[in-house]
C-alpha cells in the first residue's frame, strides 16, 4: 500500500511539473542572458559571448547564484507601517536604519570570513570563484563534498542548489516523502512549489547555460 501511495505522489509531482514548466522564457523577456548581463548577474565570455548553447560548470553555476543572490539581498527600503503621523514615520525611520545596519554587518561578516577562508591551508584562494564560494558559505551555502569546479552540473542538482541558497531545499520543507520516493521527485515539487520548475527536469542531464539563466531569472523577477 505505501509503494502504491508513494508511486501516487511521484505521479502526481511529475504531472504537476509538466503543466506547471517553464515552456519558454519569463513573459517580456525575449533572452534571460542578456537581460542578466545588463543587470551585471551574467558576466560572459572575455569575448562577450554568453555561449548559451553550451554547458554550464559547477563553478560557473556558484558564481552565478552569488551574484543572483547579492541581487535579492540588497536593501530594501518597504515601511513597516502605514505612515499617517509623527510616530508611524519615527517607526519607519528605525526600520530603514535597522534594514541598513543589518545589510552592513552581513557585508562585514563576509569580509571576516573572506580573511579567514584566505589563510586556511589548502584553499585556492586565487581560484576566480574564491570571493563567490565565500559569499555563498557566508550566507548559510554549504558548497556540496563533491563540488568539481569544472565539472558539468545536472538540472536537478542546479535547482537544488538555488533552493539551498535561497534558504529552501529538502530539509527545510515539510513534504509527504517515502523511502520510495526519489530525490528527483522532490525536487520536481520543491521546483514546482517555489516557481523553478525546468521543462523535463533531469538529475542526469547536464545544464545547459540558457537554462541556468532562464532558472536564475524566474528567481528574480
Amino acid at each position: 500500500m505505501k509503494k502504491i501511495a508513494a508511486l501516487a505522489v511521484v505521479l502526481i509531482f511529475v504531472f504537476a511539473v509538466n503543466c506547471y514548466a517553464l515552456a519558454g522564457n519569463v513573459q517580456g523577456i525575449s533572452d534571460p542572458g542578456v537581460y542578466l548581463k545588463k543587470i551585471g548577474i551574467v558576466q560572459g565570455f572575455p569575448d562577450g559571448s554568453l555561449n548559451e548553447n553550451g554547458y554550464i560548470t559547477q563553478a560557473q553555476y556558484l558564481s552565478l547564484l552569488a551574484r543572483m543572490l547579492r541581487k535579492v539581498k540588497t536593501v530594501k527600503r518597504g515601511n513597516l507601517v502605514k505612515q499617517t503621523n509623527f510616530f508611524d514615520r519615527l517607526i519607519n525611520k528605525a526600520y530603514h536604519a535597522y534594514l541598513i545596519l543589518k545589510y552592513k554587518l552581513s557585508n562585514l561578516y563576509y569580509k571576516i570570513n573572506m580573511y579567514i577562508y584566505s589563510k586556511q591551508k589548502g584553499t585556492d584562494k586565487n581560484a576566480w570563484y574564491f570571493k563567490d564560494l565565500v559569499y555563498l558559505q557566508t550566507n548559510g551555502f554549504d558548497i556540496p563534498k563533491g563540488f568539481k569546479p569544472d565539472a558539468v552540473i545536472s538540472e536537478g542538482y542546479a535547482v537544488n542548489w538555488a533552493m539551498k541558497a535561497l534558504g529552501l531545499g529538502i530539509s527545510n520543507e515539510y513534504i509527504i516523502r517515502s523511502k520510495d520516493v526519489e530525490d528527483g521527485a522532490v525536487s520536481f515539487t520543491l521546483s514546482v512549489e517555489h516557481d523553478m520548475a525546468l521543462d523535463g527536469l533531469s538529475t542526469a542531464k547536464p545544464l545547459k547555460r540558457r537554462d541556468a539563466f532562464n532558472l536564475i531569472l524566474k528567481i528574480i523577477k
